[in-house]
């Protein structure tokens, strides 16, 4: 590709850079990406129950993905680190909604404006703390800051409402039968839930055997030799850079906005796109058609800017693919002589990027594809600027050497055998404490009799969420696991932890308080409810997913 590109003539940059370079809405669309298309309505973007999509509601569908991982997680996902943890694929969840709003249209479920109001007056994010009241000030900061943030409109907002409102009619109908449990059954589930449990336990922490550790040149050789794939580092790559940021093109954007004769129709067009009551000053008041305007000429004079980087850089990458022999020094050389200041980056591999600065993953990808023989990429499109990148070297996969990762291995070493030490005096107290209840006496006698100590931490049921006399190191979902798995008047045996590992020694079983029971049992029997209406939920889409065949462009099944 590379290859192909550099041998056409320069008229072919100015192309590359049209195509880049659509309308300011779209550029700063979170659905960019689903735009290049140039317009086409009949862009391939897969089936649902064997139906093309139609780009519109397409577009429409992702927009409302972003809005939903906005209200689970408080965050765009484009801006959360957490998002990769949290499974987030934008093109899987687009269809999957996709096709959730097709069954909400084949069942015939409709929810018009005012269900749509309802359903944004019931958010939590909009109601006030202490009075419980929807507040009409928390909703126009939302859509002051935060949509605009997303680069949505209000109109986008209301179309999510009320799409989401059918959705969870939706729910409702398909997981009507699961609300069916009868107060006996609500009763004795909740028994299960808030039985408190009293326990005693016994803690092997790893520090406490750090002292018994011999750390000696000939253990640390042989552990690093039995673990030397553990130590292995990832293929990395080191490329020099040009990089062309469009504040520094501001100038030249100016004369770009007052050549573009379709300026002000333009500045309409987004006027009218986005609604008058997207815009709103420091007051928070909607501003004037005049003033929005002006506001968003500002917001098209940095997409200028970044235009006239990318022609710029346009223009370096035909001289530096002009020059012979093809050298990996060209880019400082064409840099220098331009008076420009290029940069070097760390080694990096493909997993975590350059820590000089967060690129898009293009800058990454396109790193990694350099070769000797074609060291320089085309201009690359970045957040704020455009990149011309030029290899300095690769660094294949490797085994560092022991010398250069002593300290490391030194701490792996000391941390593997602490946790031995810990689980193997775990594992002799677990049978001691065993043979000494046996024998008639208590789980402290045979704590006592090798000098441990023991913790007797508050009761706690199944739903306790934290204990504020336990120690940090101790992980109450374990230790809750392993309370309510033992018969009272029984240890367990060493359950291994963050920290080493702890013996569970459960005393009693209290029962419920039914005082209690009977005043919270009218909402345990909600919740019950709902958590079996989603899994029956759940349950049904899985299904409706594989009828769907859901197919993403070039007929390829989608992820689950």
């Amino acid at each position: 590709m590379f290859v192909s590109i550099r041998r056409h003539q320069k008229w072919l940059w100015f192309i590359i850079i049209a195509v880049i370079i659509l309308s300011f809405v779209v550029f700063f669309s979170p659905t960019a990406r689903f735009s290049g298309s140039g317009g086409r309505e009949d862009m391939d973007l897969g089936t649902v129950d064997g139906e093309p999509i139609e780009r519109r509601r397409f577009l429409e569908t992702y927009r409302e993905s972003l809005l939903s991982y906005l209200f689970r997680f408080g965050e765009w996902p484009a801006k959360d680190s957490m998002s990769r943890q949290n499974d987030y694929d934008a093109d899987s969840e687009t269809r999957n909604r996709l096709l959730l709003l097709r069954r909400v249209h084949d069942l015939g479920i409709r929810i018009n404006d005012e269900g749509a109001a309802k359903w944004i007056a019931n958010s939590q994010v909009f109601k006030d703390r202490q009075t419980g009241l929807f507040k009409q000030e928390s909703y126009d900061m939302f859509v002051k800051n935060k949509l605009a943030e997303g680069g949505l409109a209000e109109l986008d907002f209301h179309r999510f409402a009320r799409n989401e409102g059918a959705i969870q009619h939706l729910v409702e109908v398909v997981s009507a039968g699961a609300k069916l449990i009868s107060t006996g059954e609500g009763a004795a589930l909740y028994r299960q839930e808030n039985d408190l449990a009293s326990v005693s336990f016994v803690h092997f922490s790893t520090s406490n055997f750090v002292a018994s550790v011999a750390v000696t040149p000939d253990e640390i050789g042989k552990f690093y030799t039995n673990r030397m794939s553990l130590y292995r580092n990832q293929d990395r790559v080191q490329v020099g850079y040009v990089r062309f940021m469009a504040t520094n093109y501001t100038v030249e954007a100016a004369n770009l906005m007052a050549g573009d004769t379709n300026l002000s129709q333009q500045l309409d067009q987004i006027y009218l796109q986005r609604g008058v009551s997207f815009f709103v000053g420091p007051d928070g008041k909607q501003l004037s058609a005049p003033a929005a305007k002006e506001k968003i000429r500002e917001e098209i004079k940095t997409e200028f800017a970044l235009r006239a980087a990318r022609r710029a850089a346009a223009g370096f990458a035909e001289e530096l693919f002009a020059m012979t022999p093809v050298a990996i020094d060209n880019l400082e050389k064409l840099a220098a002589a331009k008076k420009m200041l290029p940069g070097i980056t760390q080694p990096f591999d493909q997993r975590q990027g350059p820590t000089e600065f967060n690129v898009l993953e293009s800058f990454i990808n396109t790193a990694f594809k350099l070769t000797a023989e074609e060291p320089f990429s085309v201009p690359l499109l970045d957040h704020d600027s455009v990149f011309i990148i030029g290899l300095k070297g690769k660094i294949p996969s490797n085994i560092p050497p022991l010398e250069t990762i002593r300290e490391r291995v030194t701490a792996d070493f000391i941390q593997s055998r602490t946790r031995e030490a810990a689980r193997k005096a775990g594992e002799e107290f677990a049978q001691a404490a065993t043979n000494t209840l046996a024998q008639g006496k208590s789980f402290q006698d045979a704590a006592s009799a090798t000098k441990l100590i023991v913790k007797t931490p508050s009761p706690f049921s199944k739903t306790t969420r934290s204990l504020t006399d336990l120690d940090s190191n101790v992980d109450l979902q374990s230790l809750k696991s392993a309370a309510f798995k033992l018969q009272p008047g029984r240890v367990s045996g060493y359950l291994a932890g963050p920290d080493g590992g702890f013996v569970v020694y459960l005393r009693s079983i209290a029962p419920a308080d039914e005082a209690v029971m009977k005043s919270e049992l009218p909402k345990f029997m909600q919740n019950l409810q709902q958590r079996r209406q989603i899994q029956a939920f759940n349950d049904w889409f899985i299904k409706e997913r594989e009828l769907a065949k859901i197919e993403s462009p070039g007929g390829k099944k989608t992820a689950q």
